[in-house]
């Protein structure tokens, strides 16, 4: 009897100990989900003592790295519409007027002869992350980066008020960064 109840104690304690260790793996689990679902695409370092649920959380981790690989191609913005309204991309629109704008750096060619790689591309990321952060405060969309140049709109996918406004605020914002 004795030995009986040293086991099924000992059952008991694994078993919890495993239930408590499979839902801190969950938990992980649904507060990546959760960044996912609020467009928080940053990667994270988590995993799990169960193999299954490390390779969930690691299959999460590799979706986020496509949707930021993707962001160059696709405004997140209309992806963030597709999820919102439950729909998958379809060919066509509408027609709706916006306001385009269009940067670069003047000289870019004569400056990237003349600095080492590595200063080039720091330089070129810093220059390329003030316009994203200009054009996206004022509610522009960035549809692409050509090399040293970026092609943004207003009014699209989404409405913007005053979208012209808003890009000759944008403007004025990238000049000053």
């Amino acid at each position: 009897l004795v030995a009986f109840g040293v086991t099924l104690a000992l059952v008991i304690g694994v078993g919890a100990a495993t239930l408590v260790a499979v839902r801190g793996g969950l938990r992980k689990v649904v507060a990546l989900t959760g960044k996912m679902r609020r467009f928080e695409f940053g990667p994270s370092a988590a995993s799990s003592a169960f193999r299954e649920v490390t390779e969930v959380i690691d299959g999460l981790e590799r979706a986020k790295t496509v949707v930021r690989a993707m962001q160059k191609y696709v405004p997140l913005d209309l992806v963030r519409t597709l999820y919102e309204e439950n729909r998958d991309p379809a060919l066509g629109g509408e027609l709706r007027d916006v306001t385009l704008m269009f940067t670069d750096i003047e000289g870019f060619t004569t400056l990237a002869e003349k600095l080492p790689p590595d200063e080039l591309a720091r330089r070129l990321g810093d220059y390329l992350e003030a316009m994203t952060n200009a054009i996206e405060a004022t509610g522009g969309t960035i549809d692409k980066y050509i090399g040293d140049a970026v092609m943004s709109f207003w009014n699209a996918p989404k409405p913007v008020a005053e979208h012209a406004k808003a890009a000759c605020a944008a403007v004025l914002s990238c000049m000053k960064a």
